[in-house]
């Protein structure tokens, strides 16, 4: 089904944490610069969070090759993208919201191309599966860094 956002395929899974922001886009108007200003705050804050629990995990060579999207939103290690973000703006509100990686997906996803960009693979921020307490307490890590 089409949707009025880009990417080829959207996949929302276990292993994955999604966050929808939620609010009034009145401060930005008609400016379409805040909503770009808006998306890159979010993918920056994404980047910090991965960094840090890289570097907690003593990844410190992963943590040093995250990077933002530059032509497509989204936050990548090296080649691969571990958040997908694909933000709608209305008049007023945000629809849609970004999808980020916590645990390694299902291996049919490795089927898929990654918001339609040939050459992506999918990362996540642990190569293990987490129990469900563990799982939580990244959420609520993520929580607060985006609070």
């Amino acid at each position: 089904m089409p949707v009025d956002r880009g990417g080829l395929v959207t996949y929302h899974g276990p292993g994955q944490v999604l966050g929808f922001p939620v609010g009034s886009l009145a401060q930005h108007g008609q400016d379409p610069r805040g909503v770009r200003a808006f998306v890159c705050q979010v993918q920056k804050t994404l980047k910090e969070f991965i960094s840090a629990e890289l570097e907690s995990q003593g990844k410190l060579e992963l943590s040093e090759k995250v990077s933002v999207g530059e032509d497509q939103a989204g936050v990548w290690i090296a080649e691969s993208k571990i958040v997908a973000i694909g933000m709608a703006f209305g008049r007023s509100e945000i629809r849609h919201g970004f999808a980020m990686n916590i645990t390694p997906l299902s291996t049919q996803f490795e089927l898929v191309v990654p918001c339609g960009q040939i050459g992506a693979r999918p990362a996540s921020l642990f190569q293990d599966t987490l129990t469900p307490i563990e799982f939580m307490e990244v959420v609520q890590r993520l929580k607060l860094k985006l609070s």
